[in-house]
């Protein structure tokens, strides 16, 4: 694959969602939200103290871009809070703070 021409800004998310929930269906959900989502790397799941026993932690690295443009932080906000709209209505999940 070529060398991106604009930058590819990255956000950290972790959601507190049912132990039930795949990591791969968190991941299709997250993907199918806005196509300035190019890349999705999950990195952690925490169950234990602090988060409800029939709860986990899942924690991802987002990537975003365009093949046109450099992103400004206001459209990665925005597609951010769309991702978290979509993981809430699909999973019943929150941000883990």
């Amino acid at each position: 694959q070529p060398i991106p021409t604009f930058p590819h800004p990255k956000r950290d998310l972790a959601f507190l969602i049912s132990r039930e929930v795949e990591v791969q269906q968190m991941m299709r959900v997250m993907r199918a939200t806005d196509p300035l989502v190019r890349n999705i790397e999950w990195f952690d799941t925490y169950m234990g103290k602090g988060v409800d026993e029939d709860k986990k932690s899942v924690a991802f690295h987002l990537t975003f871009g365009s093949n046109d443009r450099t992103l400004e932080t206001a459209e990665v906000d925005t597609v951010l809070e769309r991702v978290k709209a979509a993981m809430a209505g699909a999973f019943d999940a929150s941000v883990r703070s």
